[in-house]
């Protein structure tokens, strides 16, 4: 019975080997943004409509929204489109999980029209608000909520971004059929 020596000198030939069966593992990425986009897009499409349901049906909050300036209805809709989003996240996310390009894809969409309508919801609220004749304590407070609702979208940035980015280098867009 041989027992190998832990302190010699590894076998050149078995790490050559290994070393091209990681060279030919396709990329992990995918997989991870797959994964992610299904959590991400389940929750989204259940959060989605529970804010609809209650702004438009239970009604809860719908003056302290009019109060700001906010239009329930504006509200209700941007929840909606953030159903139809998760949805296309959810779709992407199953493609991505199965290297297949159309994830890919599916998630461009999703991050620019997520992107693009956080841009557009921030301005919009921006311009409401700034709207308001507000004083002392009310107004420090709207200013308060403004400054959480770009931090937040700001956030919420990160994973769009960051799939925008890392699913379109040419190394993934290679293992992506």
């Amino acid at each position: 019975m041989s027992e190998s020596n832990p302190f010699a000198a590894p076998d050149v030939a078995a790490v050559d080997v290994a070393a091209e069966e990681n060279a030919e593992k396709r990329s992990i990425v995918p997989k991870v943004f797959g994964v992610l986009s299904l959590v991400f897009g389940i929750f989204g499409v259940l959060g989605g409509i529970v804010n609809v349901v209650l702004i438009k049906v239970l009604k809860v909050n719908v003056d302290q929204y009019e109060m700001l300036g906010q239009d329930p209805d504006v509200l209700a809709g941007m929840h909606a489109w953030s159903v139809v989003l998760a949805i296309i996240l959810i779709f992407g996310g199953m493609r991505l999980i199965k290297y297949q390009n159309s994830g890919r894809y599916f998630f461009n969409v999703y991050a620019v029209l997520g992107l693009l309508g956080q841009v557009l919801m921030t301005a919009y609220m921006i311009m409401q608000l700034s709207q308001l004749e507000m004083h002392g304590a009310e107004r420090i407070a709207v200013i308060g909520a403004v400054i959480g609702g770009i931090v937040g979208g700001l956030i919420g940035a990160i994973y769009p971004v960051l799939g925008l980015i890392m699913l379109n280098t040419r190394r993934v867009k290679s293992f992506l059929s």
